[in-house]
């Protein structure tokens, strides 16, 4: 009995502390998913606007090369040509989870391709002054829209990376109070159960005791009943009127 309460009140605390672990693990796992997307916002965040300079780049190089038609003016828009594709679809790919984000990627991509197959020729540009500038006006048209298609898409990310932020505030609160609840109904718990089982072991120990000290009572009773019952015997023998002669086992007068 005493063994299986002492096993009792070893395998309970073991299983509060595993309980608590458990919990801890799942609440570690939860704060580190919303951290990632926090980190996965920002990442998104980070490519759009790249793609967002991009498309500065390849507007101002191309406007400022068609005015001046000095080939310096080429080298932004170079530049930004060979890289928006990849940027663009380095973007889509960072939002497949999404497919408002996705389906503005590729609107995105579409106005791109457009833009790139409206690049006027240099030469005809500059023999019509009228021309070219209709030509401008219409491709900053064509590029306010891209921008304003980027501004929305970023806007969205970080609203996603606002509502992602107080997601990680909320559970880092949800963590740190339930860690503490946890903490303090386990160490209650474990202090009601181990006073329990103290109280319990004491119990049985002085019960034991009790038991003990009856055994050596009734003991010493018996062996005071049994020397006054020698003593009256002997008392007797030598009270006796008449000579009293005792025998062994083997006849032999004692």
């Amino acid at each position: 009995m005493l063994r299986r309460r002492l096993t009792t009140a070893i395998a309970l605390p073991i299983v509060l502390l595993l309980l608590l672990s458990g919990i801890s693990i799942w609440q570690v796992n939860s704060l580190r998913s919303a951290l990632q997307w926090v980190d996965h916002t920002d990442r998104v965040i980070s490519q759009a606007n790249r793609v967002q300079k991009l498309l500065v780049d390849m507007e101002t190089g191309n406007r400022s090369y068609l005015l001046t038609g000095e080939q310096i003016f080429l080298e932004p828009y170079t530049q930004a040509i060979a890289q928006i594709k990849p940027a663009l679809n380095d973007l889509k790919h960072l939002v497949d989870d999404n497919p408002i984000q996705v389906q503005r990627v590729e609107e995105l991509q579409q106005q791109h391709a457009n833009w790139i197959r409206g690049v006027p020729n240099l030469a005809l540009a500059q023999s019509n002054q009228a021309e070219l500038r209709a030509t401008l006006l219409r491709r900053k048209q064509e590029m306010d829209a891209m921008r304003s298609l980027i501004a929305n898409f970023i806007a969205t990310e970080e609203q996603l990376h606002s509502d992602r932020v107080r997601t990680v505030q909320q559970i880092s609160r949800f963590v740190t109070a339930t860690s503490v609840g946890l903490a303090i109904i386990i160490g209650a718990v474990l202090a009601y159960v181990s006073w329990q089982q103290l109280r319990k072991v004491a119990q049985t120990y002085t019960t034991m005791l009790a038991s003990l000290q009856q055994s050596l009572d009734d003991r010493n009773a018996a062996e005071g009943a049994l020397r006054n019952s020698e003593e009256r015997f002997c008392r007797a023998i030598l009270e006796a009127p008449l000579p009293i002669m005792l025998h062994t086992e083997t006849g032999e007068v004692i």
